[in-house]
């Protein structure tokens, strides 16, 4: 067991041993990874971090005018989810009400949730109707818990519209920027406002920038119609996925399960692209040191960007293996390499951008 309030000190894969740590991806850790962290006190946290019920609909914005009903799937949705504190805290989770049976919620990644999908607000009115639904909770420590949340009398929010969307599809990464979107006419008591920015990869999104969750004392108050994405954030030349959320509030319950405060709202997403100046910033890849035991390589690309180095015996043989993954806040990765001379001596590398 470790003490409390003390400072722990770590050092992993120390040099010269062989690399032996690795993350939950099965890649090798960089040489000689070195830190400390500090325990705290031994207070017991609930099992479950939140847990919400929501309605909302999704928009799209693709020029300066006034975000549109995304027509490419449906808008409509309905939501339940479960956030464990920690992995394996949570065994599982339902949600239950008046009109329905009770549903099962799905996990993912450690995360309980249940979202479907509809093409009209009668639709989903018809399948999920105002009223209460109860959140059950089986977990790990804490035992059952039933929470009831008020999901009505709730406004739909007006859709959300970036009033310098024009503006938004050149920046220039190298200075701030101001995104500002127009006012939240119809926000409710304690409304709030979420804004998430993601870089488009080949392979799927990255997340740059996440303002506070509702629930969240740092939430965006309803009131504020702008946000400063900081100098040397955003890359040259890419796209960013760009979602406003516009959230109403109902009762929230804290009572049902202590520490744990659950929400009922309704939200309004509007999804669009903003773009960066300049041409994009491509990985290079160098060596940094070799001997008869290794090859130390490096790899320079955009921050916040996630990078996997591969390897293969022959370019022609079109045989390329995975070595490692990893995403870094400056863009810089290292690897080392420990059985290029176990296999002959001679190996072609390549980095590419995702996981």
């Amino acid at each position: 067991l470790l003490p409390e309030d003390g400072t722990i000190g770590y050092n992993l894969n120390p040099f010269p041993q062989p690399l032996a740590f690795q993350d939950l991806y099965g890649n090798y850790l960089a040489m000689d990874v070195h830190g400390s962290f500090m325990t705290g006190t031994n207070v017991l946290t609930p099992d479950v971090s939140e847990y919400a019920v929501y309605k909302g609909v999704h928009y799209v914005q693709t020029n300066a005018g006034p975000a549109a009903l995304k027509t490419t799937e449906a808008p409509f949705f309905f939501g339940v989810s479960v956030e464990p504190r920690v992995a394996a805290a949570v065994t599982n989770a339902t949600l239950s009400y008046a009109s329905g049976p009770e549903q099962p919620l799905p996990t993912d990644w450690g995360q309980f949730e249940l979202e479907p999908v509809f093409a009209t607000s009668n639709q989903l009115a018809a399948a999920y109707p105002d009223g209460n639904y109860t959140v059950t909770m089986h977990t790990t420590h804490d035992g059952v818990h039933a929470a009831p949340l008020n999901l009505s009398g709730i406004a739909f929010p007006v859709p959300a519209r970036i009033s310098n969307w024009t503006e938004a599809q050149s920046i220039n990464s190298s200075n701030s920027f101001t995104l500002t979107w127009d006012s939240f006419s119809n926000a409710s008591a304690g409304a709030v406002i979420q804004l998430t920015i993601r870089i488009v990869l080949s392979g799927g999104h990255e997340e740059v920038i996440s303002t506070p969750p509702p629930g969240s004392p740092d939430a965006l108050p309803a009131s504020v119609n702008s946000y400063t994405i900081p100098a040397g954030i955003l890359s040259a030349g890419r796209t960013y996925s760009t979602e406003l959320m516009f959230i109403n509030l109902g009762p929230s319950n804290a009572v049902a399960y202590p520490g744990v405060a659950g929400l009922a709202a309704y939200v309004s997403i509007n999804q669009l692209g903003i773009r960066t100046a300049g041409a994009p910033v491509l990985p290079r890849i160098m060596i940094l040191d070799h001997d008869k035991h290794h090859l130390s390589l490096r790899v320079s690309g955009v921050p916040n960007v996630p990078y996997t180095i591969e390897s293969a015996d022959s370019v022609q043989s079109g045989l390329w293996f995975h070595q490692q993954s990893q995403r870094s806040t400056n863009g810089i990765i290292d690897f080392a390499d420990w059985s290029i001379y176990s296999q002959g001596g001679r190996q072609f590398y390549r980095v590419r951008e995702g996981w």
